[in-house]
């Protein structure tokens, strides 16, 4: 689902979840969406 074009992003999720509290929760979801948008 993900492709080659992002290796890492399961990885950058699983990070996130695993740190619900960090500041950035909103760029880590403007980030994941846009992702998604572009590689759908």
């Amino acid at each position: 689902m993900y492709g080659n074009k992002n290796p890492g992003l399961a990885d950058r999720i699983l990070y996130w979840q695993q740190d619900p509290n960090d500041g950035c929760w909103i760029l880590h979801l403007i980030s994941v969406s846009s992702l998604f948008l572009y590689n759908d």
